[in-house]
């Protein structure tokens, strides 16, 4: 941070970080029995490199924070043969937002423009697939196919809000932004507004719409034989209202409703997928369209209790719907992660400046899967018909109705006690921590034999009591 004068100051901001995990599977393992796309092992990458140049600056037009950012990114996935997929994004941004006050209200105004460089090489078994909105189908039924797609991105955006104190009670805020990006070639006029009303000193009533869109979280759509370049971007409104109340002695609460409707979903396309054995490459058929939709409702209660008396805590009650519909059959089904309820109760605590007692008790419903009832043997082709002399090849599941079944719901407990103290003038923290106190079990899926005969469960990690210890310091 560099203070040049009283009105302007820079700041210089560098981070970094990179993760690789790999899996190798033994001979017979369940994963390859399953599928034997997957017998040379998986595994995952990531690195980016971030810097950044911010300027804060004071004026007559308010208060002014710019920056100017270069990124790059990479993302490495390797399934087997199922896909061997290369990501590479250079990205410079350069954002600019002002505050200025005027009276008793505030406009915030600026704007972003944005340039993205992106690099998606990938070489795997050409079959759509989107598991929010269906099971996939076989992997080895398709070709492997390679494919390299470049592209430069250029997003443009401009936005504004007004902050207007219509009262000691009543404030509101209006805004809007505007955006486009030369890829799709979509503009966007998104309006946003936010009301507040207060009951009294501490009691407050909250309103908020708007409108959004999303950027493709998956490169492979860019790609004009593994995704669909002439896809549109999903968009959603959002609607919510809120309560919230201080009470005395350092607790308040607070309560939210909220409703989303999600359009534009992207889905695989019914007729680019293989159903049988093919070794036709089929690159000129779109593999993701634009029709399916989705909503989300709920609400979830918070009670929060400030540090006083030595401790401190918080208290979260959830509840939600989340549902999506595939617009080509018509048929609308729970969200994989549609999980009705969530409670979360955390406490700290502080017996002296050195010894601190957490804990943390979690409760969730369980996941939608879809239940396997059977598994039919596919066999290698001899003049494109099943050779039912030879052993399968593998077993295709037989499913029930999509995302039909729901897990256990399930809970767990975890306690951290801390020890903080200075060590050569540096702040150095010894921590024991015990996941999963009381070793409760929840799974998360069900790992099956080669002929989907007989499961495993899969629990989630820990799946038992977990004890572990650490330190920590600060320089």
């Amino acid at each position: 941070m560099w203070d040049i004068n009283y009105d302007n100051s820079l700041k210089l901001v560098a981070t970094g970080a990179e993760d690789k995990v790999r899996q190798a599977f033994k001979p017979g393992a369940k994963e390859v029995a399953r599928n034997p796309d997957l017998a040379s092992g998986e595994g995952y990458a990531s690195d980016y490199n971030n810097l950044g140049l911010i300027w804060l600056n004071m004026s007559e037009l308010g208060e002014t924070t710019a920056a100017v950012n270069y990124l790059e990114k990479s993302l490495y996935i390797g399934s087997g043969v199922v896909e061997q997929s290369q990501s590479d994004v250079e990205e410079l941004l350069f954002k600019s937002i002002t505050v200025t006050p005027f009276s008793e209200h505030q406009l915030s105004w600026g704007g972003e423009l944005k340039q993205q460089s992106i690099r998606q090489h990938n070489k795997s078994r050409l079959q759509a697939c989107n598991s929010e909105f269906e099971t996939c189908l076989p992997s080895s039924f398709s070709p492997i196919v390679e494919d390299l797609t470049e592209v430069d991105v250029n997003f443009a955006s401009v936005f504004t809000d007004i902050k207007v104190q219509h009262s000691n009670s009543w404030q509101t805020t209006l805004g809007a932004v505007v955006s486009y990006n030369d890829f799709t070639s979509e503009s966007f006029i998104e309006p946003r507004l936010f009301a507040r009303y207060s009951l009294s000193e501490g009691s407050h009533i909250g309103l908020s719409a708007g409108q959004y869109h999303q950027w493709f979280r998956n490169l492979n759509y860019l790609s004009p034989v593994f995704g669909n370049p002439d896809l549109e971007l999903s968009t959603a409104n959002i609607f919510g209202a809120s309560f919230e109340q201080k009470l005395a002695n350092a607790w308040n609460w607070k309560i939210d409703v909220y409703y989303k409707q999600l359009d534009n979903l992207i889905m695989a396309n019914p007729a680019a997928q293989n159903q049988e054995f093919s070794n036709d490459a089929d690159t000129q058929t779109a593999k993701f369209i634009n029709n399916a939709e989705g909503t989300a409702w709920g609400a979830e209660l918070m009670i929060n209790k400030a540090l006083q008396d030595n401790w401190y805590g918080w208290f979260t009650l959830a509840y939600a719907n989340t549902q999506r519909k595939n617009s080509t059959t018509g048929r609308s089904f729970e969200y994989e992660f549609d999980i009705p309820w969530i409670a979360n109760l955390v406490a700290k605590y502080q017996f002296n400046e050195h010894w601190h007692l957490g804990v943390k008790w979690s409760y969730q419903s369980g996941r939608r899967y879809t239940q396997v009832l059977s598994a039919d043997p596919v066999y290698p082709t001899e003049n494109g018909q099943p050779d039912e002399s030879q052993a399968p090849l593998f077993y295709q599941p037989v499913y029930g109705e999509f995302n039909g079944q729901r897990r256990d719901a399930g809970h767990r407990m975890d306690i951290r006690l801390d020890y903080h103290t200075k060590i050569a003038n540096h702040e150095v923290n010894f921590y024991l921590d015990i996941l999963n106190l009381f070793g409760h079990q929840r799974i998360q899926e069900d790992e099956w034999n080669a002929d989907y005969s007989e499961a495993t469960p899969d629990y989630e990690f820990p799946d038992e009591m977990f004890p572990g210890l650490g330190v920590s310091i600060r320089f």
